[in-house]
């Protein structure tokens, strides 16, 4: 593992840290043992013009073992992060109030909507570029062919510097501590407004 990267994880581990401490994430049990995972859950962060009630969730999964990046490192310890929410179309009852979600999970463009929040269009960035950036099919070399996914899998090249076949194994890409302080700060705005 390279000295930034190093350097990166133990960045992020004192933002989780902090987050944790001021009650903005708390430890769950790992989805993938070993390591740990922090969340944050329905954290309310604006409507859209239509009147959609947004939230955001989090998810910061520390992962203990061997992962191999999209340069093709070996990394032993690393942070994956997952994005999700839910929407309220305007009129109906919250989930506070005994009604339902009106859409839920990747709603990424529906985020995007929020107006009047100071932060969406960064945070928006982020989940484009790092959302489960522990499952990344290409390594840097590579760039997916056009067409179908199907196509992609089969006509990408391999990768010209080690001969790796796009698809064929999840690849960690660096998940870099300024988006995960981004993130976290615009969370915390959200929750204390």
């Amino acid at each position: 593992m390279s000295a930034s990267t190093a350097t990166n994880t133990d960045q992020i581990t004192g933002l989780v840290t902090a987050a944790a401490m001021s009650g903005l994430l708390r430890e769950v049990p790992a989805m993938n043992p070993p390591g740990a995972d922090y969340v944050t859950r329905d954290i309310y962060v604006g409507r859209t013009a239509a009147g959609e009630r947004v939230y955001l969730d989090l998810r910061l999964a520390y992962r203990a073992g061997e992962a191999v990046t999209t340069n093709h490192e070996t990394v032993a310890g690393r942070w994956e992060l997952s994005l999700s929410g839910g929407s309220i179309d305007k009129g109906r009852k919250g989930i506070d109030k005994g009604g339902d979600w009106s859409t839920c999970g990747q709603i990424r463009d529906t985020f995007a909507k929020v107006i009047g929040v100071r932060g969406v269009k960064a945070v928006a960035a982020i989940w484009d570029t790092d959302h489960l950036n522990g499952m990344t099919a290409g390594c840097e070399h590579q760039t997916r062919a056009p067409g179908s996914i199907d196509d992609a899998l089969d006509n990408t090249p391999a990768c010209p510097v080690t001969g790796y076949r796009y698809g064929t194994a999840w690849l960690y890409r660096e998940l870099p501590a300024e988006h995960v302080q981004t993130v976290l700060g615009f969370l915390n705005d959200c929750r204390t407004r």
